[in-house]
């Protein structure tokens, strides 16, 4: 009797129905999630949720995910290293995602433009060129 319910139901789909479309579109998007093997970006988050016990140890977990603060005199003075040592005279690129608030007197900093458009509303990126005084 289910059999035959399904039958005439499957009959009555047309292949031209938005339903019929969403119907393989859900199920191919099953199959490759059930078949999709997670990258080490993506593990991370959940092998960090797995081993946290509760709430609290999850919150204390995340506080090491991510890189560090880098201060910004020691992007200068690594970028000043960088300039010492070269071959040839040329200038360096700083993106960053703060403006520069650090100055250095071995430094000309010049800056570029300020990229406070974008795709999301917290992006900012601030470039600026650096060369030796």
């Amino acid at each position: 009797m289910l059999n035959k319910k399904i039958i005439k139901y499957t009959s009555r789909l047309s292949f031209h129905s938005p339903w019929f479309i969403i119907l393989i579109f859900s199920s191919l998007g099953l199959i490759g999630i059930l078949n999709h093997s997670m990258w080490r970006d993506e593990l991370n988050p959940w092998l960090i949720v797995r081993d946290s016990e509760s709430f609290g140890d999850l919150i204390t977990n995340i506080h090491y995910e991510g890189h560090p603060h880098v201060e910004q005199s020691e992007i200068l003075s690594q970028i000043n290293f960088i300039l010492k040592n070269q071959d040839e005279q040329k200038k360096i690129l700083l993106i960053l995602n703060q403006k520069l608030n650090v100055n250095r007197n071995d430094l000309k900093i010049v800056p570029i433009k300020d990229f406070e458009r974008s795709w999301t509303s917290d992006e900012l990126y601030y470039l600026y060129w650096v060369d030796e005084a």
